[in-house]
């Protein structure tokens, strides 16, 4: 959690409402989360990529 309230204060913004219940995504979490996505795909893709290519040019 420590690093959701670093990244919430880098940003200026809550991510998330807290609540005694739980967790839900705020209106600019969702937004975030896209993004997040999006880029955690991008470095799989890039992974698999460098490894591909590692392995052909051996």
């Amino acid at each position: 959690m420590k690093q959701i309230n670093k990244l919430e204060q880098e940003l200026g913004v809550a991510l998330f409402t807290r609540t005694s219940t739980g967790v839900t995504l705020t209106p600019a979490g969702k937004g975030f989360k896209g993004y997040a996505e999006q880029i955690v795909n991008l470095v799989n893709q890039a992974l698999v990529a460098a490894i591909s290519i590692a392995a052909s040019a051996r």
